[in-house]
């Protein structure tokens, strides 16, 4: 026997199939979560360019102390941002097992917690229905 004594009389076929309808309606989600790590990338990106003065005819003109307060009026933003994707990844890391949870009754699942969660997963994203 494997580790996994599931009591439940569904076909592996059909947790899988359900597995990825539920995790198909999460994408928008996961989409969402991708385009705000992207900007706030950008954002951090951007504040860590060292500043840049100019040749102003024949005379040089440093770096402003506006340009200095833009550049970190934008490092805090990113910050901001950042914290704010790591809320929102949690909130969606809680909601994608809590979906994944829902696909099997509470006494296919051992005490052990995470792991076996885990384990599930990845053992169906690798198509191992006999693992």
């Amino acid at each position: 026997m494997n580790d996994y004594d599931y009591d439940y009389d569904y076909d592996n076929e059909d947790v899988l199939f359900r597995y990825l309808l539920e995790m198909g309606a999460m994408q928008p989600e996961e989409q969402k979560l991708a385009r705000q790590q992207a900007t706030v990338d950008a954002l951090r990106s951007r504040s860590m360019e060292p500043l840049q003065g100019q040749t102003v005819g024949r005379v040089y003109v440093g770096p402003s102390i506006a340009q200095g307060l833009a550049q970190l009026g934008t490092a805090y933003m990113a910050n901001k941002g950042q914290n704010k994707f790591d809320d929102d990844f949690d909130r969606y890391n809680k909601e994608q097992k809590q979906r994944v949870e829902k696909l099997w009754p509470s006494n296919a699942r051992s005490n052990s917690g995470d792991s076996d969660y885990h384990r599930e997963v990845l053992r169906l994203r690798l198509g191992r229905y006999d693992a």
